[in-house]
């Protein structure tokens, strides 16, 4: 409490503690109790590696509680207003049974609660204590076991330890990392799922190398969005089993990643407002491509080169715009823009081979209304079939540093009526010949870091 008078400047705090710790590297317990105008905790605590004891009892303003991995107890009764809380789970060794500090959480209650190393977990005893049910504040939960090296020894079944900590009603965002268990459906006590998690938006489940059998996430009737990332012994993502047989499950979700899914094969979902896939080098969208607005794919050749079979099969696809990132393939090879007849708006970021293309691809691009170009090194000049997409309306070029010209014969492009130039500093030269200017004089253009920056 004696430090009222100089915390009643929150300006202050923050330096003034960094200061007052700085040399104390074997400090132990420290005692911040009833300061109540206390508002942040220096990030320089978390370098205190010895230090085991932190007793902020009592500091009714404090908001945020940052990773101090060292700690075995934290006592935080009656801090009112606290928005965000990092906890480590360790095992006390001085504790006459062997037991972890988790319990310690059950007298928080904040809106954004992160719990890590719950690989330290004892028993399930200890996580019941916590009751994180009856924490109604809490909106964003994030529950992480350590990966890789750093996990040791798991002391509870990671699927029953999730049974345990149900969470609130008033949850917004549920993540998981570092799940080490084959199947991952925990059994929560409850009613009803749907009815429960009713305020759940965005789910992120991430680093499950062992884990074959997800959740059933279509449960929840206002998901929004989904992230599933490193996830190596899952080889399918299909919706049915997701939603129990439910087939109006996801009907609120709009947008889904999927990234760095070593064999995923088989990925079945419905329609949705946008989908990211981000290396998944064997997946392969067979007939039919996912019925998505936007589509962003990035290194993931495998996928650009399927979707074989009959014409027209694809006829009820929405995708309107697609992003290509990363992909190594010929452009002649992108069997995929085959089964896209209402593309609108294509990308294509840093890829290989993009002069190789055929009359089909043309015909593929025919509803094409936007293209742009960014990040493509070793591009001397826009591909000629650029001039053939007669429905093309806006071109953006971005940071192409060896474009030297656009097209040969630019009179070609009489469609094309916004033109976007940005950081292509070798197109200075091309721009002020006085024929391209003649040639792009209907095109209201705008160009920066070419040595001038002007919209015409």
């Amino acid at each position: 409490m004696c430090m009222n008078p100089i915390f009643y400047y929150p300006r202050s705090q923050e330096d003034y503690i960094g200061d007052c710790l700085s040399g104390l590297s074997s400090l132990e317990h420290l005692d911040l109790s009833h300061n109540t105008f206390l508002f942040y905790l220096p990030e320089s605590l978390g370098h205190l590696n010895k230090l085991h004891t932190l007793n902020l009892s009592g500091c009714i303003r404090l908001k945020k509680i940052g990773e101090i991995k060292s700690l075995k107890f934290i006592s935080q009764r009656n801090c009112r207003i606290l928005e965000s809380c990092y906890f480590v789970v360790c095992v006390d060794d001085d504790a006459p049974y062997s037991s972890s500090n988790i319990g310690q959480l059950e007298d928080v209650n904040c809106q954004e609660l992160q719990i890590c190393c719950l690989e330290n977990v004892m028993s399930l005893e200890e996580a019941q204590r916590i009751r994180l049910v009856e924490k109604q504040k809490l909106e964003r939960l994030k529950l992480c076991w350590s990966v890789g090296e750093a996990r040791g020894s798991v002391k509870v079944d990671e699927n029953a330890l999730l049974g345990e900590l149900v969470p609130p009603h008033s949850l917004r965002c549920l993540e998981f990392h570092g799940y080490g268990g084959e199947i991952c459906q925990p059994s929560w006590r409850i009613p009803s799922i749907s009815s429960h998690l009713s305020n759940l938006v965005e789910v992120t489940m991430e680093d499950f190398p062992g884990c074959t059998t997800l959740p059933p996430l279509g449960l929840l009737p206002n998901l929004e969005f989904l992230v599933l990332r490193r996830m190596a012994s899952l080889t399918r993502i299909d919706d049915i089993d997701l939603s129990t047989g439910n087939q109006a499950a996801f009907s609120r979700i709009s947008k889904v990643t999927i990234d760095d899914m070593e064999n995923l094969k088989v990925f079945l979902f419905p329609g949705i407002a946008e989908l990211v896939i981000h290396k998944c080098p064997e997946l392969s969208f067979g007939p039919l491509p996912p019925k998505a607005q936007r589509l962003v794919i990035s290194d993931c050749n495998k996928v650009m080169s399927s979707c074989g079979g009959e014409e027209g099969s694809s006829s009820s696809t929405p995708v309107t715009e697609l992003v290509v990132e990363n992909c190594n393939l010929p452009l002649a090879h992108w069997s995929l823009l085959h089964r896209l007849p209402g593309l609108h708006n294509l990308t294509i970021n840093n890829c290989g081979d993009l002069v190789t293309s055929s009359p089909e691809i043309i015909q593929a691009l025919s509803s094409l209304r936007s293209l742009c170009f960014p990040h493509c090194k070793g591009m001397i000049s826009l591909p000629e079939y650029v001039g053939d997409l007669t429905s093309l309306r806006k071109l953006t070029i971005q940071s192409c540093p060896d474009m030297k010209s656009l097209l040969q014969n630019m009179d070609k492009v009489t469609n094309i009526k916004d033109l976007h130039i940005f950081d292509c500093p070798e197109l200075k030269e091309w721009f002020e010949s006085e024929e391209n200017k003649t040639n792009l004089a209907h095109i209201r253009q705008n160009y920066e870091k070419m040595g001038t920056s002007r919209t015409t």
